[in-house]
């Protein structure tokens, strides 16, 4: 299977913290960079949703965990 470069691409972001994720979207967001032709958008909001419910349940409180549930609340405006 050849793996195309939007999902690698993908897949190399979702390694990143969401921080970065969060600063890579308003970049897309402000056309100052561009997204792979296919890009997979649900995939992106799917693993961010995990990661946020994961980080709700693994932290203890009060651990900022608004990061991830931001990503996808901006995804899905987008």
């Amino acid at each position: 299977m050849v793996e195309t470069e939007a999902t690698n691409f993908l897949r190399v972001l979702l390694q990143q913290d969401a921080e970065h994720i969060q600063t890579w979207l308003r970049m897309v967001w402000a056309k100052q960079q561009q997204v792979p032709e296919k890009f997979n958008w649900l995939g992106l909001a799917e693993v961010s949703t995990s990661n946020a419910q994961e980080l709700a349940w693994a932290l203890p409180y009060p651990y900022d965990k608004s990061i991830c549930i931001r990503i996808f609340v901006n995804w899905y405006n987008y």
